[in-house]
């Protein structure tokens, strides 16, 4: 069967003073919950700033990378010295042994994203699948993704989750983060959250064309 699994861990997550530590944990549980409400996954953290997710239908794996980041980020405490940020190594593929534990589960998915994290050195997105025919255009798709969030504001990040996790209007978006409609506009612009949608959807178009 074809997943989408999604490895990743926290970035500079020695630096986070020890006493944030335990809020940080919170934070990725809070995140993880949140997008398992509208994409269907599993997912286990692990030695406090690492996680592994296998989403069950394979074109939702951006998707749910993006929102990641993004909701990590928007939970940066107030005064922090860095944003918070995950680096995440997306792999789509066939997944032949499950357990009980993601951690022990395995198959190609689960290697194609392992070996995606080991070698994504300085960069925070990487797509990996067993089809040579798009990996290259994937490889474009995740560098210019992760240029985009790598420059998201904690504000900006906050918006973007919303847009792309719920769709929700405008004014919606505006009463839930107390900003008025005119600067919800303005921060979905400077996220320049349509481009990626954009590559969100199509990353889903290609990769639903593979499962035909």
């Amino acid at each position: 069967m074809i997943k989408g699994v999604i490895t990743g861990d926290v970035v500079n997550s020695t630096s986070i003073p020890a006493e944030q530590r335990k809020e940080l944990l919170a934070a990725v549980s809070s995140v993880m919950t949140e997008i398992k409400q509208i994409i269907p996954l599993e997912y286990e953290i692990y030695r406090g700033d690492s996680i592994q997710a296998v989403v069950d239908n394979p074109s939702d794996t951006l998707l749910a990378a993006v929102l990641m980041r993004a909701g990590i980020r928007t939970m940066t405490p107030e005064g922090a010295d860095m944003l918070w940020d995950i680096r995440v190594a997306v792999g789509v593929g066939e997944v032949d042994f499950q357990t009980d534990s993601i951690r022990t589960s395995d198959g190609e998915a689960y290697r194609l994203s392992g070996h995606g994290l080991d070698s994504i050195g300085n960069e925070r997105l990487c797509i990996n699948t067993p089809w040579e025919d798009v990996n290259g255009e994937f490889e474009v798709t995740a560098q210019f993704v992760d240029d985009i969030i790598s420059n998201w504001s904690a504000t900006q990040a906050g918006v973007a989750f919303l847009s792309l996790q719920k769709r929700l209007t405008q004014k919606e978006i505006g009463a839930k983060l107390r900003q008025t409609r005119q600067n919800v506009s303005k921060l979905l612009i400077a996220a320049k959250v349509k481009l990626v949608r954009s590559s969100i959807s199509r990353f889903a178009k290609i990769i639903n064309s593979k499962m035909l």
